[in-house]
């Protein structure tokens, strides 16, 4: 084929194109003609949701409700019908319901009026029923608090404290708890706020479906500042006969309380529950229960301390200490009669058996006392603090003083 007759029948193709394209040009819009159109997923109002908890169902949750309409109408319109141009509802209170899968007519309400719907006998939606379950839950709190340093939060008050929960009862029944959260950050004064109440099932996933009356809790957060104080040990009674305290002592030394200045202000230290001396016989640790004020609390949860009571035996010892004289004038001596004195010492037993003579000096002052035979008294100082003379026998002795 030579280029002339080519191009001979391009031009004849381009100019069939052309007359074909103009033909449907008129067709469409002179003539306009009637066309079927098939439109999907036209949503579905359902009315009187409420209205079947007469009939203890309720609609299950995460459902869909659609049609697809068979439509007829003019070209030039039917293709440009959107779902959002009908209003479709089905009433589910015109109708006996049961638990599980029910088909549901629905009412076409509005629509475009150029359009003809052609399965209008035939269109039912379907809708899932479950039985009406509503419980009342305690409401917990998940708010995370940080407060500012010398302030202490209490644990947040949470009104109301129950919240009733209502839907279809497979929801209802998977939910364990139902919790408020949020974060509250270097808190220095009282913080309340409203908070949504979300309601948890297992593993702590959130159930979405269920109704939650109320849907908010107010929670209120209550700042208080702390002060630390000295924890002393209150006692009661006496140590039994023969026993002797050598240590009470509190493991925590200091405690940090809380609560308002006013009454903070009041306290200098604080006390732990009494303990009766007269039940101890031996070294032990007690614990005991620190007694706090009246709206007074510990900055932390334990409020109990570890007392160390050390107790010893008092026992009694007699010794002999030997007898030493000052003062002789020169150019004379003396004897002393007896050359010991007899002491009894009392003390613990650690003490009495580290006690040594030398810390007892027995002195006879013999200054001015003239020759012959004397009846001194005998001078005791004990340098051990430890221990302590109960008694002496012999406290007099006789010093004879004579020419050397």
């Amino acid at each position: 084929m030579d280029s002339k007759a080519k191009n001979k029948e391009i031009i004849v193709r381009v100019v069939c194109l052309i007359l074909s394209f103009g033909l449907w040009l008129y067709m469409s819009n002179v003539q306009n003609p009637t066309r079927e159109y098939k439109l999907d997923r036209v949503p579905v109002e359902i009315l009187n949701v409420d209205n079947i908890k007469e009939q203890k169902l309720a609609v299950s949750p995460h459902q869909e409700f659609y049609v697809t309409l068979n439509l007829e109408g003019p070209a030039n319109e039917i293709y440009k019908i959107t779902p959002e141009q009908f209003k479709i509802t089905a009433d589910l209170s015109a109708y006996a319901l049961k638990k599980g899968e029910n088909s549901i007519p629905v009412n076409i309400v509005n629509y475009p009026k150029s359009i003809n719907i052609k399965n209008t006998n035939f269109l039912r939606v379907k809708i899932i029923l479950d039985d009406y379950v509503e419980k009342s839950i305690p409401i917990k709190s998940e708010i995370r608090i940080t407060a500012k340093q010398g302030t202490h939060t209490e644990f947040p008050q949470i009104k109301p404290t129950n919240a009733l929960i209502s839907g279809a009862g497979e929801y209802v029944n998977s939910v364990k708890t139902l919790v408020v959260s949020g974060d509250i950050k270097n808190a220095e004064s009282d913080v309340s706020m409203s908070l949504p109440i979300k309601a948890l099932g297992e593993n702590n996933k959130e159930i979405e479906g269920v109704n939650i009356d109320p849907n908010n809790a107010e929670a209120l957060i209550i700042v208080k500042k702390g002060k630390f104080v000295p924890v002393n040990v209150s006692t009661i009674g006496k140590l039994p006969e023969g026993l002797v305290l050598r240590e009470l002592s509190s493991s925590t030394e200091k405690v940090e309380i809380v609560g308002d200045d006013a009454v903070l202000d009041k306290i200098s230290e604080v006390y732990t529950e009494p303990i009766d001396l007269s039940m101890i016989t031996e070294s032990k640790e007690i614990i005991s229960k620190i007694m706090l004020p009246q709206n007074v609390q510990l900055s932390n949860e334990t409020q109990q301390v570890t007392v160390n009571i050390i107790i010893s035996t008092l026992v009694t010892r007699q010794y002999q200490i030997p007898i030493t004289t000052k003062g002789l004038a020169d150019g004379f001596q003396s004897s002393v009669n007896p050359q010991n004195i007899v002491v009894v010492l009392k003390g613990i037993e650690e003490n009495i058996a580290d006690f040594k003579i030398e810390d007892i000096k027995a002195e006879v002052d013999l200054t001015n006392f003239k020759e012959g035979e004397n009846i001194l008294p005998v001078v005791l100082t004990n340098s051990n603090n430890k221990v302590q003379v109960v008694s002496e026998k012999s406290d007099k002795i006789k010093v004879i003083i004579s020419k050397k």
